[in-house]
């Protein structure tokens, strides 16, 4: 025991012989004496701000560092923190380094192989997002403003301008977290998963199409959508997870698919008039939670939900009777022949879809107004599409 006791108290000697604490210039830099690396430390009591290029290397004593990687947590809440250039010698940005600040655009080295979790996340003014066409690891192709793990196609970090490109497969945890002034987002046809907190806190944003290759969303994801009016959830998702639309004021509407059979504890907290659910069958509560949606109101003496929900006809009585939470509905009525008839979209959609007016007349783009409109794929098939 003695002997494995001064083992580890010359290790930490070791260690802290070998990682030093210093600040050059305007940065604090942890040094590795064996190693001649700098790694970029957070800041000690006065916040980094304003404008700040990274240096390639640093001296201290008369030795020459190579900034190698920057820390977790670096510049994480330098609320006026405006830009920042990263070197060609950086491999590593560690987890929040950047998350809080006020980047306007970020450039990505050709040197970076490894980015944590949270690094980019909630930079409001973030407009520009490029990375080297020379990195092995991550891409913004097609200029869309976003850093895509390349060998996933995992979208890692978005920013206000952002254009998801064809053939992202899945938005991750937080991506356009705190992108306040995004105003609409189409989701293009291929990406199968929308992670937690994906569009959180996006206040400005208005629309958000999702296309029927969707079969996960995260919890969370649109909350704070403050000028969000309505969400439409894909056929294939089966879960509707806890707090998907909590605070979104202004959302009036929401389309829950037939394939739902979960549903997880408050998942919205909105100004709900009406929820179209699909599912013949009511989706059961999670943990056997109660499905909540907030706020309630009082009639007749009871709590209830101020929104009616739509239903299959068959299954009214299914919904009135559940123990779920969907018995809590002010108004519980069965969904329209026309409503029903209406298709949700098919695997094969595709970016070579036409669309038309109910009449035949074609149009130019996808509709973005409310009605009732005709959709012809690729391979030839129809569908009639409701835009509530």
């Amino acid at each position: 025991m003695k002997t494995k006791l001064i083992c580890l108290i010359l290790a930490m000697f070791q260690l802290t012989a070998l990682a030093q604490r210093v600040k050059v210039g305007n940065l604090y830099y942890n040094l590795s004496k064996d190693s001649k690396t700098a790694e970029v430390a957070p800041y000690d009591e006065k916040k980094y701000e304003g404008n700040i290029t990274i240096p390639a290397s640093v001296e201290y004593e008369g030795t020459s560092y190579q900034v190698t990687t920057i820390a977790d947590n670096a510049f994480w809440d330098c609320g006026e923190l405006t830009a920042i250039s990263i070197p060609n010698t950086v491999w590593k940005i560690g987890e929040s380094a950047f998350l809080a600040t006020q980047l306007k655009q970020l450039a990505l080295p050709a040197s970076v192989t490894e980015i944590g979790t949270y690094a980019f996340t909630f930079c409001p003014a973030l407009m520009s997002i490029t990375v080297d066409s020379n990195n092995k690891v991550y891409d913004s192709r097609n200029q869309c403003n976003a850093i895509i793990h390349t060998a996933t196609d995992n979208l890692l970090f978005g920013c206000n301008a952002t254009v998801i490109p064809s053939g992202v497969k899945k938005l991750s945890d937080s991506c356009f977290e705190g992108c306040v002034l995004m105003t609409q987002m189409n989701i293009p046809y291929g990406v199968k998963s929308i992670g937690r907190s994906a569009f959180s806190t996006c206040k400005e944003l208005t629309s958000v199409t999702i296309p029927g290759s969707v079969t996960s969303i995260g919890g969370h994801a649109f909350e704070y959508c403050q000028k969000l009016t309505s969400l439409i959830i894909p056929e294939g998702v089966s879960v509707i997870e806890e707090y998907l639309c909590i605070y979104c004021e202004s959302m009036t509407k929401v389309v829950i698919p037939s394939t739902a059979n979960v549903i997880e504890d408050t998942p919205f907290h909105t100004a709900l008039q009406d929820v179209y659910c699909y599912a013949t069958t009511p989706p059961r509560s999670k943990f056997g939670y109660s499905v909540t949606i907030m706020p309630f109101a009082e009639v007749g003496g009871e709590y209830v939900f101020p929104a009616t929900l739509h239903v299959p006809e068959a299954s009214v009585d299914a919904y009135k009777n559940s123990t779920a939470g969907w018995e809590h509905f002010y108004q519980i009525v069965a969904l329209t022949p026309e409503e029903m008839a209406i298709n949700k979209p098919l695997a094969s959609e595709s970016h070579g879809s036409s669309w038309y007016t109910i009449d035949g007349r074609p149009l130019y783009q996808a509709p973005a107004s409310r009605g009732i409109y005709i959709r012809k794929s690729s391979d030839g098939t129809t569908q009639k599409i409701l835009i509530p």
